[in-house]
């Protein structure tokens, strides 16, 4: 069964040895980027909630959400305030094709 794992100090390694195929890299960030960001949008006020998706305890994929807007986020979408937002979601090369979708026991812990 899937379950989502806060990234922390015991996983960091782990996800960031996930990747996607060479030719989807133009399509999501890297890990290493998206957990940047996420440290440098709690450090502007924000909200953001990077995830490991694991199989049991192997790790599959990254999630990434986000909420509200940061204090230096320009232009953002009249949207984004006051709401979540899905920053990133990535499943590693391994392990795509295999079936793996968003369904709402992801969520309940």
């Amino acid at each position: 069964m899937l379950r989502l794992e806060k990234v922390n100090g015991m996983n960091v390694w782990e996800i960031l040895k996930l990747t996607v195929a060479e030719n989807q890299k133009t399509f999501v960030a890297e890990n290493d980027i998206s957990i940047i960001e996420a440290y440098t949008a709690i450090t502007a006020n924000g909200h953001a909630f990077p995830f490991g998706i694991y199989e049991n305890d192997i790790p599959v994929g990254f999630l990434m959400i986000g909420f509200d807007i940061d204090d230096y986020w320009k232009d953002a979408p009249g949207i984004a305030k006051g709401n979540y937002n899905l920053w990133r979601l990535m499943i590693d090369k391994a392990y795509q094709g295999k079936g793996y979708k968003l369904t709402p026991e992801w969520w309940i812990g």
